[in-house]
């Protein structure tokens, strides 16, 4: 091998780690998350309950109804 393309291989491969180091060192630095319990939680409000719909006659009533059919 030349003393040439020994120089590239290296080149290339010192260029591909510090590359790769690079991003892993990006991706650790990351912004902070802020937990997700740091604010109180809000009080939701009351479902509100409405009339149930009415079967229609001839429609399945679902799977465990069917079961009996």
């Amino acid at each position: 091998m030349q003393i040439n393309s020994l120089s590239s291989l290296v080149t290339s491969a010192y260029d591909t780690a510090r590359s790769n180091l690079r991003s892993m060192a990006e991706a650790a630095a990351a912004p902070e998350v802020k937990p997700a319990l740091a604010e109180a939680p809000q009080p939701q409000p009351e479902p509100r309950a409405e009339a149930a719909p009415r079967p229609v006659p001839g429609q399945r009533q679902g799977v465990s109804l069917d079961a009996y059919a």
